[in-house]
């Protein structure tokens, strides 16, 4: 056997191995030419596009997909050839009349410095986005009827139990200005029943306006975070700074409550986990964009709490989940970060 023909069964051995990997991805592979033109697509590449691989080898974006997502792709494979860099991002691209999510990674490919064309590995997920957007609009659903239920018990808790211990007090006033009982076992009782009266109205009422405090519907947001500020410090021994824009404006109610209860789950958490004696709460409004930062300056997060960037992992506990679904919601951005020392909670909403 010569040298060349022993080249050449090397070569198509390569060649071989390398089609027989390609076409066992299930996501779609393609390189494209430095004009563009498809030059190797797999099966899987094919099915996307609803065609023979032959029908599209030697086509370009152009006369593969519509007008703006074809301007889209040529765009993205620009940068990419620019930059030398690969790149991994989302998009959604309308494929034969439907709209199709993908997650892709490009790159370049040649020799010597010199760019030939790109590549490119797509993974269809449109399916696991209508999946994510049924869970959104599920969760979304599950925070309206906790709100709601929280609204319903905070007025019984007013209306029924509230007024029951009134009347209770009432009567046992009566009962001791009849009896006028000054002295003795029974005197002493009757006081510390009204004493307890008394401090179970303040506590239910206490608790009825932390489900739902009132306030915010009569006299706004700022008047209702002043109020949890004041009595969080009041109970917890907690110095919080509290600073708010002079002139807040008219917001959504959605709006307002998803900032009240983050900052009520904040402050729960700073009180329970951080041993901080201090935290600051600061709502800043700037070019249609709302940001609410809370810190504390305790002992932080656990180590197994942060990714390596500083940033909170996926896996947290209910009242940072709650959190941040509820700023999802709105369309936000909730971040999680180490301050040194304490934590940093940082939540950026769009004003509409």
């Amino acid at each position: 056997m010569t040298a060349n023909r022993q080249v050449e069964e090397r070569f198509q051995e390569s060649y071989d191995l390398l089609h027989a990997i390609i076409e066992g991805i299930p996501d779609a592979v393609y390189a494209k030419d430095a004009a563009g033109r498809y030059v190797m697509v797999n099966t899987a590449c094919a099915e996307v596009l609803c065609r023979e691989v032959s029908d599209i080898i030697g086509r370009t974006d152009g006369e593969l997909f519509a007008p703006e997502a074809a301007r889209q792709i040529t765009e993205i494979d620009r940068r990419v050839k620019a930059t030398g860099q690969t790149i991994t991002l989302e998009q959604t691209v309308k494929v034969k009349n439907q709209l199709r999510t993908f997650t892709t990674s490009k790159g370049t490919y040649g020799r010597q410095g010199k760019v030939r064309g790109t590549f490119g590995i797509s993974r269809d997920i449109t399916a696991l986005k209508e999946v994510e957007e049924e869970l959104r609009q599920f969760s979304g659903r599950l925070l309206q009827l906790q709100d709601e239920e929280r609204r319903r018990i905070a007025r019984e808790l007013h209306d029924s139990a509230g007024q029951n211990l009134s009347a209770l007090g009432v009567n046992l006033a009566r009962l001791k200005q009849h009896l006028r009982m000054r002295k003795g076992p029974a005197a002493e009782a009757l006081r510390e029943s009204l004493s307890l009266v008394e401090q179970c109205s303040r506590e239910m009422r206490t608790l009825s306006h932390l489900l739902h405090p009132p306030m915010m519907d009569d006299l706004g947001f700022g008047s209702a975070l002043r109020w949890l500020v004041k009595g969080f410090s009041k109970r917890s021994g907690v110095r919080v700074r509290l600073a708010l824009p002079k002139k807040l404006g008219s917001l959504s109610k959605n709006l307002e409550l998803t900032l009240f209860r983050i900052v009520q789950e904040a402050l729960t958490n700073i009180h329970r986990h951080s041993g901080s004696k201090t935290a600051s709460v600061r709502v800043t409004c700037r070019s249609r964009q709302l940001t609410l930062e809370i810190r504390d300056w305790g002992k932080g997060l656990s180590n197994e709490v942060f990714d390596p960037h500083g940033k909170v992992k996926a896996i947290v506990g209910v009242g940072i989940s709650g959190m941040r679904e509820r700023v999802r919601q709105l369309g936000g951005v909730l971040k999680i970060t180490t301050a040194h020392p304490g934590c940093m909670v940082e939540v950026s909403l769009p004003l509409t």
